[in-house]
């Protein structure tokens, strides 16, 4: 038995489309044997992988509804893949049931009992072998299916498996993990790319497979290099389209900003003669109260007014309150700072009135 994790991913139809059709993105499926589910209503695998995916986008929503705080781990890679190959003298007697068996098997030692997932037969290799693709979210509560020793668990389950069936295919397994069990740190072999795994899968040693080996990782290589120039190619064209768009906001925040002048400025101008006829008001009556100021009568005249003045100013009915008119009449310096306080109310009007234009247009 030899399992494999596949690197965990984000979409559930990109691993759907893999497992439930033949290779090299053909539509036919003439490779899938049998599929089964766990934990779904439906045993229809095209349908399977669609909940699947409803059930991880819907993961925050589950987590209210079970009374789950949304903290954790929040990761895009809910889609868990796994491959389990049996080796090529099994293929004889190895029954559908006992694939199953295998499966369920592999699932609990990932602690993802109670997971979606949708298990393939493929018959398409030397080695039987069956792909397994699990919900990383709960559908219960949403939370992530945790990770942690995961290939270490099942390195021991595969090996339990294969001590249980009385035949040890993998000699290195149990070795490096008796090593593990005495404390020693074993680092297991680096990931192999999928379609060539599934050609080593079962410890399969037929004569020309080193060639054929090295021919699909030299075509790897020409492929990488492709995809690296691409992914260059496409950073610069995202670069340049970044920096234009950037450009283009600025020209037109620049151009917002002439506008907004230019429409305040249009405003302001309407309100000029407006100022400069309030401007000779004001300099007429000032020139009315100092003349007043220099006879008895005219000082009655502005006594009178500055009282009205202070009232209008304060919001006060004339004759409200006896300090007020004491203080208007009295004193000349008290007239004069009731007169510039009106006046200077009557801009502050007017001064609102032309911000107001302004906002407006």
């Amino acid at each position: 038995m030899v399992p494999k994790l596949h690197s965990k991913g984000t979409s559930f139809r990109g691993v759907g489309l893999y497992v439930l059709h033949d290779k090299d993105g053909a539509e036919s499926s003439d490779r899938v044997e049998w599929t089964d589910v766990r934990n779904l209503a439906t045993d229809d695998p095209q349908i399977a992988w669609r909940v699947m995916a409803a059930t991880a986008m819907n993961a925050d929503r589950l987590k209210a509804e079970a009374g789950v705080k949304r903290t954790g781990r929040k990761s895009k890679d809910v889609v868990q893949h796994m491959t389990l190959s049996w080796h090529p003298d099994e293929a004889e007697g190895l029954t559908r049931e006992e694939m199953m068996r295998a499966a369920h098997g592999a699932i609990k030692a990932l602690g993802a009992e109670d997971r979606q997932a949708l298990i393939v037969s493929h018959s398409d290799e030397e080695q039987p072998h069956v792909h397994v693709v699990i919900n990383r979210v709960s559908p219960e509560d949403g939370r992530l299916l945790p990770s942690s020793k995961e290939k270490l668990n099942l390195s021991k389950w595969a090996q339990g498996y294969e001590e249980e069936r009385g035949q040890i295919y993998c000699d290195e397994r149990v070795i490096n993990n008796a090593a593990r069990d005495r404390g020693e740190y074993t680092r297991g072999k680096k990931d192999t790319p999928r379609h060539i795994y599934e050609q080593m899968a079962g410890n399969d040693n037929r004569p020309g497979l080193d060639a054929i080996r090295k021919q699909q990782r030299a075509r790897d290589r020409e492929i990488g290099k492709r995809q690296r120039k691409l992914k260059s190619a496409q950073k610069t064209a995202w670069a340049k389209l970044e920096n234009d768009h950037k450009a283009h906001i600025a020209k037109l925040g620049e151009r917002k900003k002439r506008n907004i002048e230019a429409a305040r400025q249009k405003v302001r101008e309407a309100y000029r003669d407006r100022w400069k006829q309030q401007h000779h008001e004001h300099q007429a009556k000032r020139r009315v109260f100092e003349k007043n100021e220099k006879t008895l009568l005219g000082r009655a005249k502005n006594r009178m007014s500055a009282a009205d003045l202070k009232g209008a100013v304060r919001g006060e009915r004339k004759g409200r309150s006896a300090s007020v008119e004491f203080d208007a009449r009295s004193s000349a310096g008290a007239r004069l700072e009731q007169f510039n306080a009106t006046q200077k109310k009557r801009d502050q009007a007017l001064e609102r009135k032309q911000r107001a234009a302004e906002n407006r247009a």
